[in-house]
């Protein structure tokens, strides 16, 4: 029987799917620097309200100056460098691939923890580092060969792009771990929005690219799948991970569930688009998810 936890865990990781489909859907109109700074905007609006109505403070002024130098810098890096080169991945290579690339993001976490947390990865942890980044080779092969008649320019940037953004997120990730210290998941994410959105008001101002982010706000074909991937994301994927983890579930468990998103985009695409599931990228997949689960339930 699957319990509470791992089930929240399972809704995060399709959550955080249809987030990226939205996303993707969303920039190729727009534009990733426009869809950025908007779903922020709207991802502030929604966890102000919901801090307000659970904590009776809309905005994280109990943070302590620690809490806010560790976790502000855990949402320059992660939402706003991170995100920035991860969302561009989205509008040239899609959801699929480039949620599949940004899975890796635990391998980062992990080696980085060795640097900076004095942790140390078991024989388990580095093999199953090895089976994920075969999976992940695996896929790109299958694509490289489903588009060898077209350039290969486009794939390398989107799959360099998504990698640099599962690096942001490992960065962010540790970061937010040192600051955290059992404060508010949702007051945190305030405090990374509020320190990401200022980045992407200065690229956008140098880029002029504000035209842009008036059409998110006006185009409704753009509007729509924003809307939907900020309450998908940063609402309830964020509180569905953190229901699993407030369930009781095990870390490395709940982690490897939320790790079975590339699956979860290719169930939704199959059945919102009808696009084709390759057996080999399937298989490539599963072994990629495989390795990520061995890395985290080794621990």
């Amino acid at each position: 029987m699957i319990g509470a936890g791992e089930a929240a865990a399972l809704g995060g990781a399709t959550c955080w799917a249809a987030c990226s489909m939205c996303f993707s859907s969303a920039g190729k109109r727009v534009g990733s620097l426009s869809v950025n700074l908007t779903r922020l905007l709207m991802g502030m609006v929604f966890l102000t309200a919901i801090t307000a109505i659970a904590r009776g403070l809309p905005l994280p002024l109990d943070a302590t100056p620690t809490q806010w130098a560790y976790i502000g810098a855990s949402g320059f890096i992660g939402f706003f460098l991170g995100d920035m080169v991860l969302f561009e991945a989205y509008v040239l290579i899609g959801p699929r691939l480039s949620v599949l690339v940004i899975t890796t993001w635990p391998i980062f976490a992990a080696l980085l923890a060795i640097r900076y947390c004095n942790q140390h990865l078991n024989a388990y942890q580095w093999f199953g580092i090895v089976v994920t980044i075969a999976g992940v080779i695996a896929v790109l092969l299958v694509q490289r060969q489903s588009t060898r008649h077209a350039p290969n320019r486009k794939l390398m940037l989107g799959v360099t792009l998504a990698l640099l953004g599962g690096l942001g997120q490992a960065i962010g990730y540790v970061l937010a771990q040192k600051g955290l210290d059992g404060y508010d998941a949702f007051s945190a994410t305030q405090i990374r929005l509020l320190a990401a959105v200022p980045g992407f008001i200065l690229v956008i101002t140098f880029a002029k690219r504000w035209g842009s982010v008036r059409e998110a706000f006006t185009s409704r074909k753009a509007l729509g799948p924003l809307v939907a991937g900020t309450v998908a994301g940063p609402v309830l994927g964020v509180g569905l991970s953190m229901v699993a983890l407030n369930a009781g579930t095990d870390v490395g468990v709940a982690g490897t569930l939320m790790a079975t998103a590339p699956l979860s985009v290719i169930v939704l695409e199959r059945v919102i688009h009808k696009t084709p599931i390759c057996p080999k990228a399937l298989a490539g997949t599963l072994v990629a998810i495989a390795g990520v689960a061995i890395l985290m339930l080794a621990a």
